[in-house]
């Protein structure tokens, strides 16, 4: 029926909903009446209430950019300047494998995205983390430190071989490549189907450390020399995602830390505490380490002078 009737009269047309009606609407009211008829006249008090529907996600995160480290990518970003309803922000990782978004540009946000920098709030390797406290699974492994150039929605970035629309940024003084074939597009919302590499609970956390493509253990670890594509979505209580962020790539390498070094010059665990404000108080394990880690710098230090003033005799001699 195209009317709503009353006593068999027609009254205020009646147009079937659909899903179309709701989509884009984000925390709007509607009022339903009910009213309780006898005959042709109305009996008691007509009942009211309010229907809230919320079928868009909260805007995305900005000024995302990207750390390297052994086998792993910090990824972190700047909040939303609305980031009221936001309860958890998901990061994607695409090495190239990603499913491919459908056609459709229905993303939308709830609110303009701009920038609010925030403080360090939580990280997590792989997975969950609340909005306080830093966990990572990375040992002594650094990470490279975020560069200054983060990524943006202006023209002028580098974009991905596979043509997919929205800005993708590489970070200075790494691998430029993106994955081929980058399924991640900013501004659409993210694929159902894919997995989340790493996520942060709460509206203020704002960065993740990243070691797998998924947050199960079992989920493929991610490969040094490799490049990946990161985006983050925000979502609400209602579990409503947010258009993806700006796209960022970026590639782990292999790092070397002191403990590294050390052994490579022929030092040994056994006993060294450097918790005293001296190196006595270290204790002789330290005091050997650090030694034979001086004396080993040295020896290769002279080492290469004398390959250098080798190699200068030789020129002179050639004269």
């Amino acid at each position: 029926s195209q009317y709503s009737t009353v006593n068999s009269q027609r009254t205020v047309p009646y147009v079937p909903g659909t899903i179309d009606d709701c989509r884009g609407l984000n925390n709007l009211g509607f009022s339903i009446d009910f009213q309780y008829l006898r005959g042709a006249n109305t009996e008691g008090t007509p009942a009211k209430t309010t229907v809230t529907f919320d079928t868009v996600g909260p805007a995305p995160p900005t000024g995302v950019a990207t750390g390297v480290g052994e086998k792993l990518v910090e990824v972190r970003w700047n909040l939303p300047a609305q980031n009221t309803d936001v309860t958890r922000y998901i990061v994607y990782c695409d090495d190239g494998t990603l499913e491919q978004l459908p056609n459709r540009s229905d993303a939308g946000t709830s609110s303009s995205s701009s920038s609010g920098t925030v403080d360090d709030a939580g990280t997590t390797d792989a997975g969950t983390d609340t909005d306080a406290g830093t966990t990572s699974d990375a040992g002594s492994q650094g990470v490279r430190p975020l560069q200054d150039t983060t990524s943006s929605s202006s023209s002028g970035d580098t974009t991905s071989s596979s043509g997919t629309s929205g800005a993708v940024t590489a970070e200075p003084g790494t691998s430029t490549a993106c994955p081929a074939n980058l399924a991640l597009i900013e501004g659409e919302l993210p694929n159902p189907n894919w997995k989340p590499c790493g996520q942060i609970t709460g509206g203020t956390g704002n960065k993740v450390t990243v070691t797998r493509l998924g947050l199960n253990d079992d989920a493929p670890p991610l490969v040094n020399d490799q490049p990946y594509g990161f985006a983050v979505s925000s979502y609400d209580n209602l579990g409503n995602p947010g258009p993806l962020s700006a796209i960022v790539c970026n590639t782990p390498v292999e790092t070397t830390d002191f403990f590294d070094g050390y052994r490579a010059a022929g030092g040994q665990a056994g006993g060294c505490n450097t918790v005293g404000s001296t190196l006595a108080s270290a204790g002789p394990g330290c005091a050997l380490g650090f030694l034979a880690l001086a004396l080993a710098r040295g020896a290769h230090r002279r080492r290469v002078n004398r390959l250098v003033t080798r190699s200068a005799a030789e020129r002179d001699q050639a004269r």
